[in-house]
């Protein structure tokens, strides 16, 4: 058995190559590819202990809803045919009820092997027409997986389908803006439940670039300004989303407690300075 080696970040998930792929070309989006893939878990010994193997799985690139498969999809668009790589520690909670585990196991090892795939179309292939239909079902699902609860899931397809609509180009205006703006949003809001606070500011940022005064983009900045403790900043972002919101005047309340606290703990620790000098 492999000895198991989680990486130095165990919240970071680590892609390890363990055979090199053929040739130069990877699988990329939207391909269709069929795959080995082993599941384990490392045990309290140390080993890796197999929980399943699926031979010949077919499977296409960038359709999956679940969040696993959206985890796996990202690894294999970027190998080549024959490769095999690990994935770990991938949280239990991703793979949901798919398998029977002893009830401590918190983490999981998946093994993939890309035994063959054919190529999407590329992006340089396509009409701009069909580039933004593909980011738009993208956002689609995204606004599925967040409904269900899924974040970290939805901001996947939100990231997904704004690359999408950078490649399609059209300088910021008209539908690419707006679909631009919606995205930048919905992957702000996302990223403030994961609790990637700086992700969501610079989001709101990027919205607030292409649509200036956009209350949703400086509401949700406001809020992860906040949790970055750029209290100032945060009370100017809020107070121009409006004054008449409810969810900013409950956001304004928070935000003077912390500027309480933040004084009170400043008191604090100038305190023995000013005493010394008595």
């Amino acid at each position: 058995m492999r000895r198991h080696c989680a990486p130095r970040n165990s919240s970071m998930l680590a892609r390890r190559t363990e055979r090199a792929g053929r040739g130069l070309r990877i699988a990329g989006e939207g391909a269709t590819v069929v795959i080995d893939i082993v599941c384990s878990y490392g045990a309290a010994d140390g080993d890796l202990r197999e929980v399943e193997r699926r031979e010949g799985v077919e499977m296409k690139l960038g359709e999956a809803l679940e969040p696993l498969y959206l985890v796996l999809d990202d690894a294999l668009a970027a190998m080549r045919e024959g490769e095999v790589c690990r994935l770990e520690p991938v949280p239990r909670a991703l793979a949901g009820d798919l398998h029977d585990l002893p009830i401590d196991v918190v983490s999981l090892s998946y093994t993939l092997s890309l035994v063959s795939f054919t190529r999407a179309r590329q992006l340089w292939e396509m009409e701009t027409s069909e580039i933004l239909s593909l980011a738009s079902r993208h956002k689609e699902r995204g606004g599925k997986l967040f409904q269900e609860g899924q974040e970290g899931a939805a901001a996947v397809c939100y990231s997904r389908a704004a690359k999408l609509a950078a490649a399609a180009g059209g300088g910021g205006e008209g539908e690419f803006k707006d679909l631009q703006v919606a995205l930048g949003l919905n992957l702000a809001a996302c990223q403030l439940k994961l609790g990637q606070a700086d992700h969501a500011s610079s989001n709101c940022s990027r919205v607030l670039e292409l649509d200036p005064g956009n209350v949703k983009a400086l509401y949700r900045r406001g809020v992860a300004r906040m949790r970055l403790g750029d209290l100032d900043e945060a009370e100017e972002d809020l107070r121009q989303a409006g004054m008449g919101n409810t969810a900013v005047q409950r956001r304004l309340r928070e935000l003077t407690q912390l500027k309480q606290q933040q004084s009170a703990r400043l008191s604090q620790a100038l305190r023995p300075m000013f005493s010394d000098s008595l």
